[in-house]
């Protein structure tokens, strides 16, 4: 694979980052376990701090995870699920840094949230990781939910220009709860357009 051309990790990452999460190991007690030109791993007993940089995507990422859920395959938690646990405002862009300046603003942006995150939640509390589990759980079945509505939404709107009302009506059927009134509407013609034909 053929390596963006432009803006080239280096050291600046890893300084960058040992600067402004000191406080891990100052405050918290961490060590680094790992330092890689776009990885650097802090742990502490069984808990894992780590910050990425995708040297692709250009996009940062800050993970927490357990020894043990990352042995059972457990996906590291994220500021989707940190936050929320915290409290927090859900962030509203991701991090990208695509030259050193913004790499510093956001690093340090970065920093400043786990500082705040660290200080309303303990990471060495086992209902933590529960409580992660739970908004993880939640979020999924967010988005799940929001991609079922979208596909009955297109669905529905094909089989009505269709006038496939057979097929609208076991569509709507099933999700009979969820429905708009326009759906709904739809939903209550078609049953009589297929009672007509009966």
């Amino acid at each position: 694979m053929k390596e963006r051309k432009g803006f080239q990790m280096s050291s600046t990452f890893t300084s960058i980052v040992q600067e402004n999460f000191s406080f891990l190991v100052d405050e918290f007690c961490f060590q680094i376990e790992m330092i890689e030109e776009i990885h650097v791993v802090w742990k502490k007993g069984n808990i894992y701090i780590e910050i990425l940089h995708n040297k692709y995507s250009y996009e940062i990422s800050l993970l927490i995870y357990r020894c043990e859920d990352y042995r059972l395959g457990i996906v590291p938690y994220s500021f989707d699920e940190l936050l929320p646990c915290a409290k927090l405002a859900p962030l509203t862009s991701s991090f990208q840094a695509s030259n050193n300046e913004r790499l510093t603003m956001l690093i340090s942006k970065i920093s400043s949230l786990l500082k705040d995150i660290l200080a309303k939640i303990d990471v060495f509390d086992h209902n933590t990781f529960d409580v992660l589990a739970s908004i993880r759980k939640k979020n999924c079945n967010e988005y799940k939910n929001k991609i079922d509505r979208r596909y009955l939404f297109e669905q529905g709107n094909i089989l009505w220009k269709e006038k496939e009302y057979k097929q609208l009506v076991l569509l709507y059927q099933k999700d009979i709860d969820i429905l708009t009134d326009n759906e709904r509407k739809r939903y209550e013609y078609a049953l009589c357009q297929l009672n007509k034909n009966n």
